[in-house]
């Protein structure tokens, strides 16, 4: 056997070997109550948070703890054969038809690199960012929700936030006023 030959069977045998695939990653977890943290890996493209880069290429993968409240946008690309559909979406959560928390996207493909932009902002109760309108709001309740693409795994962990129900506000507030009442009637 010649070692063109041989060196041609190496080949072929290393190529049909078993291999771990690589898909890109983003993970956004708002569980904590002062901060949001992405981690992303095995972006072809790179991935960038508020315009600096944060990973790129395969095997790099990267975190950042940025402060919740504040809008965050990301940018990135990788490989998806182009498989990734064209469009916006978003997955927003809140408190009563309030947004307070999410991610927005867009993603598109040029028929080998897929892209995906957009911008994600962890709770803080001081920072609503108005009605939910045109896509429902998650309940702030420490679920997770998924935006994955074709070869891209992504989702979204939102803050559980204990929310009083509408009777207990209502009792509360029928407190209060008992308690303003009887101190104005001690004064007079």
């Amino acid at each position: 056997m010649t070692i063109a030959k041989r060196s041609l069977i190496a080949l072929f045998a290393l190529l049909t070997l078993p291999m771990a695939a690589n898909a890109a990653f983003i993970s956004i977890d708002d569980s904590d109550v002062d901060t949001i943290t992405i981690t992303v890996n095995d972006f072809e493209g790179c991935f960038f948070v508020n315009g600096e880069l944060l990973s790129c290429g395969l095997g790099d993968p990267q975190s950042i703890t940025l402060v919740d409240g504040e809008v965050h946008e990301y940018s990135a690309s990788w490989i998806d054969l182009g498989l990734s559909a064209d469009g916006f979406n978003a997955h927003y959560f809140g408190i009563m038809d309030e947004v307070f928390s999410g991610v927005e996207y867009s993603t598109s493909t040029d028929g080998f690199f897929g892209t995906i932009e957009g911008a994600f902002v962890g709770f803080d109760p001081l920072v609503s960012f108005g009605p939910c309108e045109g896509i429902a709001c998650n309940p702030q309740d420490g679920t997770a929700r998924d935006f994955s693409q074709p070869f891209l795994s992504a989702t979204f962990i939102s803050e559980a936030v204990a929310v009083s129900e509408p009777g207990t506000l209502t009792l509360l507030g029928l407190g209060l006023l008992g308690m303003g009442a009887a101190r104005r009637r001690k004064k007079a």
